[in-house]
């Protein structure tokens, strides 16, 4: 095996990536060489992130106050409870 295969992307990357840094998706293992580098993968995960974070902050902005406050008050709850 050569490199890893996303169906969803058609890309392939190089054999240590069991998920696709792109989509997320599960890679296959394939006999061809890798379309994109490690670095190439490490790029594209750290573009899924910001993308993630600038959606979370979005969301959390539009809860107004109020919404914030019972979000972190949850998830303070459900935290001392697996600490429990």
């Amino acid at each position: 095996m050569n490199s890893r295969r996303c169906s969803p992307c058609r890309k392939r990357w190089p054999l240590g990536w069991s998920a696709c840094p792109q989509c997320g998706k599960n890679t296959e293992a394939i006999h061809l060489n890798p379309t994109h580098t490690d670095e190439d993968a490490r790029a594209a995960i750290e573009e899924r992130f910001e993308e993630f974070l600038v959606a979370r902050e979005e969301r959390r902005i539009g809860e107004g106050p109020e919404g914030i406050g019972i979000r972190e008050a949850r998830e303070l709850i459900d935290l001392e409870r697996r600490l429990a």
